[in-house]
């Protein structure tokens, strides 16, 4: 309800504060006397759209301001928390036009734009003009007056929220029959794909194990003599470097039987030696494990090039690859699931059908028994203006069960 309205420097006026009565207001006055400067003002305010011809000569700006006290059920106090702003009692809307262009709208004291305000406007005010279509004629709003007429609006909102999940849960099984559509065609994608996978037989981190081994048979003859050589230093030839430690573990051994003061522990020159000794054997087999494969060289590479083929097409990591199957079968799994989610949501859209029904039919009973009370108390005050013959009726178009009939405000069609 419009509460109170405050123009500044708009035509030609200068300062004008008004305040509003709730109900009916009416703004009465010969011509010129500036009754449509008001109501473009308040124009202004439903998102109208504003010249600089608007502002008062000498003047920079305009400005036209209105409170409004909101009320329960006009769902603008959603639309403002929608839009991240308070909306509790009142609603203050302020335009600014200015000559320099900048114009600006305020909605409860937030920046806003003219579509906002045109959404708000649509529910703020209704401008009965001289040639102006009034509410009234409007057919959409006769089931709104009717309801709030009722006081069944609460009715009307445990309807709206099943409506709600009604089409929700209609939406999400659209969807999944869109899946279940292109099932099939995915299923054998992804069927191929993990087949593909899975015959490669790939093992975490092979790639990196089959380069090192790789290097290896490409450097045989290399490590071969590199591992003889260092064996024979250590044991193999003559007078090798173990007979010469040997020597030394004897020779520190007499030493210390005559002079005690040599601190130097046998048992760490044996220790060295066994190290060493160990080394030689480790070497030994070694080079006798070595040994040149073509064919196991040729194999590497072939393995090497199917792992690459495989990261080029699923990777780029050898890790990926594993990891893209593991997602690809979990996929699978879902979209062969698709019919049993399609026959699950079928028996909740069931359930919800009902419960919508109920509350339509409880909707439409209640409006049926608040159009013998409109009936009723229109009639009477027209009666009493002296027009006898006058008729009143609310006519319902009422829909059938088909899911197809429910709308937003239920079964009904009024008129």
């Amino acid at each position: 309800m419009l509460a109170e309205l405050t123009i500044r420097n708009f035509a030609i006026i200068d300062a004008l504060n008004v305040t509003f009565s709730g109900g009916l207001n009416i703004l009465t006055g010969e011509t010129g006397a500036g009754k449509s400067i008001i109501m473009g003002a308040v124009s202004l305010l439903l998102g109208d759209r504003a010249s600089t011809d608007m502002i008062r000569s000498a003047e920079d700006t305009a400005t036209v301001e209105a409170l409004f006290h909101l009320q329960d059920g006009d769902g603008l106090r959603d639309k403002l928390a929608a839009w991240g702003m308070d909306g509790n009692e009142d609603l203050l809307v302020r335009r600014v036009i200015s000559r320099s262009g900048k114009n600006r709208v305020y909605i409860n004291g937030n920046l806003a734009n003219l579509a906002m305000l045109a959404e708000l406007g649509e529910s703020l005010i209704n401008i009965c003009g001289q040639h102006e279509h009034q509410l009234l004629l409007k057919e959409e709003n006769h089931i709104d007056i009717l309801d709030a007429f009722g006081e069944h609006l609460g009715l009307r909102g445990d309807y709206e929220a099943l409506y709600g999940r009604f089409q929700s849960l209609k939406e999400k099984r659209r969807s999944l029959e869109a899946a279940n559509r292109r099932r099939e065609e995915r299923e054998d994608f992804l069927r191929f794909q993990i087949r593909e996978i899975e015959e490669g037989e790939l093992l975490p981190e092979e790639d990196v194990s089959l380069a090192e081994e790789k290097t290896v048979l490409m450097n045989v003859q290399k490590l071969m003599e590199r591992a003889t050589a260092a064996h024979d230093i250590l044991y193999g030839r003559e007078r090798s470097l173990l007979e010469e430690l040997k020597s030394v573990i004897a020779a520190v051994g007499d030493i210390k039987k005559i002079d005690s003061r040599l601190k130097i522990k046998e048992t760490d020159l044996d220790d060295s030696y066994y190290r060493l000794e160990d080394a030689a054997y480790v070497l030994r087999d070694y080079a006798g494990e070595l040994s040149f494969d073509g064919g196991r060289l040729e194999h590497i590479e072939d393995r090497m090039e199917l792992i690459h083929k495989m990261k080029r097409k699923h990777g780029p990591s050898l890790a990926e690859v594993i990891q893209k199957k593991v997602d690809m079968e979990a996929e699978l799994e879902s979209i062969v699931s698709i019919g049993e989610a399609i026959e699950e949501i079928d028996v909740v859209m069931k359930d919800v059908y009902m419960d919508m029904e109920k509350k339509a039919r409880e909707l439409s009973e209640a409006r049926h028994a608040a159009a013998r009370r409109l009936k009723k108390d229109i009639e009477r005050e027209i009666h009493a203006l002296r027009m006898k013959a006058a008729v009143f009726e609310v006519v319902f178009k009422e829909g059938d069960n088909r899911e197809d009939s429910f709308t937003p405000k239920g079964l009904d069609r009024i008129e």
